[in-house]
């Protein structure tokens, strides 16, 4: 750097002093501080070459974070300026908060670098945001979705998860390298089953001899023989079967019920394979406890609120406590239970479809479609939704304390507002619209668990493979499993359990959550009486 007219110059690291006879002037060269940004390229939308559309996603509020989004994804193979013909995968970002999301996913993935995740390349910001990876993978969604959600795929994935990954990752987040196909996590893109959880089957499992995690081409694992052959090949009988028994089917079995019906649904026992179409039970397990219902998520509450909740014994969320704020925010919410405990879930599934085809054989079910109709009872959900006939305008009296909702158990089911924390008193309905709090109507739906009639035969297939008969409980004996009890005629229909209401005291706990063991006498029903139940769209 050159000083006019210096006559002296003295240079103290980013300090510069130019003397220039009684003047002192005085030069400080400031750099910036080193970010995350600087670490890759800024790569000019003009450079990009977008080729075709692989995959658009919305981005969802269950992505692990709190806020909700208004913004999608867009997948796209696209080549650069400069870097020859190389495929690069390009992720635009569009919509309200698409500059938000862009930051939240460039932080998510420009702090990694591992060979078993997709690695950044670049970005463009800000006004067309985008980041750009390194090759151009294919989402395994697609192809997963391609294969009409294939059992045996699904376990081929959750294989390669093994040792590389985690213990568990969302399918719909995993991408399946071209050139080798190995798979690894990179952004989330759309699948129409939902969110679907590919789970680790352990590395202590796998058979390679290699020493090395091997992965079929893109190609290969769309043959279902080719993947089956390759997973037998690679991992432990016992391995090989968990991981089917996983692979229940993708396809969400929700069905809507009437709110009287409930308590029915209530009371099936998650120890039972039931026929879905007839509520026929089929087979039981034996020698475990049956499970009660527990909440595992509540749906558009404020999170204070939801930590607030009251659990009663019976398993069910009986109040909630709401600040004066809570109140202005309070809109429709939902209470998410599951009927069946993971303990419960993974001994019956492993022990019914380890002989599945002898209790088939016993109750002369047919291939075509008879299979997939046998269930466990899986989730219930119970809606609350805000009347909209009865929002108040205007308040005429001010909240200036903390109020509770109280929602009463199934077999008598209402919500109600009161003041005091043990529910004794409730607001009238007059005090109630002065407040200005909301009242709600009830809705419900369920879930059954079932298995695709592609996993059912890959069972078969693996129990001849290792020489027994599907027939039998040969297969099922050398895993150690216990005997199931295939039900008889006069035991088959789910039974109608009679209650009288006012004996229930305002809770389930005498039919599902005692610790004393109660026997409860069922009236026999001539036929069986199936609930009427409506199938809901995905």
């Amino acid at each position: 750097m050159s000083f006019r007219y210096a006559s002296d110059m003295k240079f103290y690291g980013s300090t510069f002093t130019n003397i220039g006879g009684s003047q002192y002037n005085f030069y400080y060269l400031h750099s910036k501080p080193q970010s995350i940004w600087d670490n890759y390229e800024r790569i000019i939308p003009g450079k990009v070459l977008l080729k075709r559309r692989i995959a658009e996603a919305p981005i969802e509020q269950d992505e692990h974070e709190s806020t909700k989004l208004q913004a999608c994804r867009i997948f796209s193979v696209a080549e650069i300026t400069d870097r020859g013909t190389r495929d690069f995968l390009h992720v635009g970002y569009r919509g309200e908060h698409a500059f938000e999301a862009f930051q939240r996913d460039f932080h998510k993935f420009g702090l990694i670098k591992d060979v078993n995740v997709m690695q950044l390349s670049g970005y463009n910001e800000p006004i067309l945001p985008a980041l750009i990876f390194h090759q151009a993978p294919v989402p395994a969604a697609n192809v997963f979705q391609g294969s009409q959600y294939s059992p045996i795929l699904y376990v081929y994935f959750c294989h390669q998860l093994s040792g590389k990954i985690g213990n568990r990752v969302v399918l719909s987040e995993l991408w399946i390298d071209s050139s080798d196909g190995s798979l690894r996590p990179g952004p989330r893109v759309t699948m129409k089953i939902g969110t679907h959880w590919a789970v680790s089957l352990g590395k202590e499992n796998d058979r390679s001899m290699t020493g090395q995690h091997s992965s079929l081409t893109i190609n290969a694992i769309q043959d279902d023989q080719i993947v089956f052959n390759f997973l037998f090949e690679h991992l432990e009988t016992r391995t090989f079967f968990k991981g089917i028994c996983l692979a229940t089917k993708a396809v969400d079995q929700w069905v809507s019920i009437p709110i009287e019906e409930a308590l029915s649904v209530l009371s099936f026992d998650t120890r039972t394979i039931y026929k879905q179409s007839t509520l026929e039970a089929a087979a039981q397990l034996l020698g475990i406890k049956e499970s009660q219902p527990y909440l595992y998520k509540v749906m558009g509450l404020p999170a204070a609120v939801q930590k607030s909740k009251l659990i009663t014994e019976d398993g069910f969320v009986r109040r909630f406590t709401f600040q004066p704020q809570d109140i202005n925010v309070l809109g429709d919410f939902s209470l998410r239970y599951t009927l069946i405990s993971q303990e419960t879930l993974v001994a019956i599934t492993e022990t019914w479809l380890s002989q599945a085809h002898m209790v088939f054989d016993q109750l002369s079910i047919q291939k075509d479609g008879g299979p997939e109709d046998y269930s466990l009872p899986g989730m219930f959900r119970l809606y609350l939704d805000r009347k909209t006939d009865d929002t108040v305008v205007h308040r005429e009296a001010a909240l200036n304390q903390p109020i509770y909702l109280f929602i009463s158990p199934i077999s008598d089911l209402r919500a109600y507002w009161t003041l005091d924390g043990q529910g004794e008193q409730e607001l009238s309905e007059e005090l109630r619209r002065t407040l200005g709090l909301p009242s709600f109507t009830f809705s419900a739906r369920f879930m059954w668990i079932s298995w695709d009639q592609r996993a059912y035969d890959a069972i078969k297939k693996l129990q001849i493979r290792k020489g027994f008969d599907p027939s039998t409980t040969e297969f099922a004996d050398s895993l150690g499993y216990s005997h199931l009890k295939v039900v008889d005629d006069q035991d088959r229909f789910h039974d109608e359990v009679l209650v009288e209401q006012d004996s229930f005291e305002g809770n389930l706990t005498t039919l599902l959550g005692s610790e004393e063991e109660i026997v409860l006498y069922p009236r026999r029903r001539k036929a069986a009486r199936s609930l009427q139940m409506t199938v809901l769209p995905l």
